[in-house]
């Protein structure tokens, strides 16, 4: 019998407590979970074949 394939795969990282908190602080702002914003930045690394620097922002006010 086949083994179902996860729909989900965890990422572990370091990062400094207060760059933690700092992007829990704008990404509560936009209302966007940790999680969504890390697999927002993991789908544009493999679509642009790269890290691709530019400014675009969401700003909610």
């Amino acid at each position: 019998m086949a083994k179902p394939i996860k729909k989900t795969a965890s990422v572990f990282t370091r990062v400094s407590p207060e760059l933690k908190n700092q992007a829990e602080d704008v990404l509560d702002k936009l209302q966007i979970p940790m999680s969504t914003a890390l697999s927002m930045f993991l789908q544009q690394v493999v679509e642009q074949q790269g890290i691709l620097l530019k400014s675009s922002f969401i700003i909610n006010h």
